[in-house]
């Protein structure tokens, strides 16, 4: 049965052989036209020291949004911050 996108699910056709094959953070920054577009808003951003927390700082920086990372080891939240 063939899968074709729409407005409301852009990203359908990716999802065809599971989640593995859908998008990242960054495609939908991109796609989204919004590298550089948030400058005037603040995001807050729990669990960055690791994992999506962190990817999700990582891409969002992108943005120009000022961001305010949380986590609970500090030298890992500063190495995040720092990169």
């Amino acid at each position: 049965m063939p899968h074709s996108s729409s407005p409301y699910q852009p990203y359908a056709e990716r999802y065809v052989d599971g989640p593995a094959a859908g998008p990242t953070a960054a495609d939908i920054v991109k796609d989204l036209g919004l590298e550089g577009k948030l400058q005037d808003k603040v995001i807050l951003i729990t669990g960055a020291s690791a994992g999506l927390g962190h990817e999700t700082a990582r891409v969002l920086h992108t943005t120009g949004a000022k961001l305010y990372l949380t986590g609970r080891d500090l030298a890992k939240g500063q190495a995040v911050a720092d990169a």
